[in-house]
């Protein structure tokens, strides 16, 4: 994880993608990476063609809290 040390969520993102295409060219990949300031409580999140992630609170789920402009998914493909 040392090469992913202070990059920022895009960069990450981009590099989990080429990772995985390397790894296993082909197919279709979705995700949410995300990073939560425990300091401030702010969430930063990207959305690569996954459907948006829950937020669950007080045992139960807050309708549309997360919701944002999704992504295209993880690279598809060989290129």
């Amino acid at each position: 994880m040392g090469v992913l040390a202070g990059g920022t969520l895009t960069g990450i993102t981009d590099w989990i993608d080429e990772e995985l295409h390397r790894w296993r060219p082909g197919g279709l990949r979705t995700g949410v990476f995300a990073h939560l300031d425990l300091d401030t409580g702010q969430l930063a999140s990207v959305n690569a063609g996954h459907p948006p992630p829950l937020l669950i609170g007080a045992h139960h789920a807050v309708p549309a809290a997360l919701e944002a402009h999704g992504e295209m998914p993880l690279r598809p493909g060989p290129e």
